[in-house]
């Protein structure tokens, strides 16, 4: 069993943000966003991303994503914009969405998003543990304890 191995997808569809919650007439509340985020869950278990998550079960995870989209022909933007494509934010919960289904919230301690215009729609998800995908990460912050304090020996206070 590799632990140090990191987990890459690129799945072909087009990035969606996280909708807020709707209520039909007759008073039902749904999320237009869940059906979204159980297609994106598929596509990772098509891609293998349940057999690395069951061998990092315990582990912080560290989340890095990038949404890729199409670049419409008209645009005069040189990056996409949040009024035409959403908040990367909102992009960013949900992938997390979908990887929830896999991994448990608490164990992400550190997820990094971006949007760019490329040649074709596409979500690039890099799972690893915690510190390994952004450099200094370990050094540059403290870690929390269970408790949400600064570790002690560390030079918050």
């Amino acid at each position: 069993m590799d632990n140090t191995a990191m987990f890459k997808a690129t799945l072909l569809m087009k990035p969606h943000a996280m909708q807020r919650p709707r209520m039909t007439r007759k008073g039902h509340v749904y999320s237009p966003s869940a059906l979204y985020a159980s297609e994106m869950a598929m596509e990772l278990l098509a891609q293998g991303f349940q057999d690395w998550a069951n061998r990092h079960q315990t582990a912080p995870l560290e989340v890095k994503i990038g949404f890729v989209l199409k670049k419409p022909k008209t645009t005069k933007f040189d990056m996409p914009t949040a009024k035409a494509h959403g908040d990367v934010d909102n992009h960013i919960k949900t992938v997390l969405d979908a990887l929830n289904h896999f991994v448990p919230d608490e164990h992400v301690v550190r997820v990094t998003g971006y949007k760019q215009w490329g040649s074709q729609n596409q979500i690039v998800i890099e799972v690893d543990a915690w510190g390994k995908l952004t450099e200094g990460s370990k050094k540059d912050t403290v870690r929390p304890n269970r408790q949400g304090k600064p570790n002690e020996g560390s030079d918050e206070g």
